[in-house]
């Protein structure tokens, strides 16, 4: 799993390259850490009934960032 963040005009969003082959992108709070909005997000997937895959791979992102062993990975 590689994660990007990236910062813009109008905000910030995070770019997630899951090991299945996966792009995801999704926008990020401001006043939020990262961590904690990837979890948000894949929160609100499962309360929407979305595909779970997705959801579990944003939770698995959100894990991943917060892993002091996975910075490698973070950019």
């Amino acid at each position: 799993m590689k994660i990007t963040i990236h910062h813009t005009e109008v905000g910030r969003y995070a770019h997630i390259s899951a090991t299945t082959g996966q792009e995801i992108d999704l926008p990020l709070e401001d006043g939020l850490p990262t961590a904690q909005s990837l979890r948000m997000h894949a929160e609100m997937r499962r309360h929407q009934q979305c595909d779970s895959r997705i959801a579990a791979i944003i939770q698995e992102a959100a894990d991943h960032y917060e892993s002091p062993f996975n910075r490698s990975n973070i950019t």
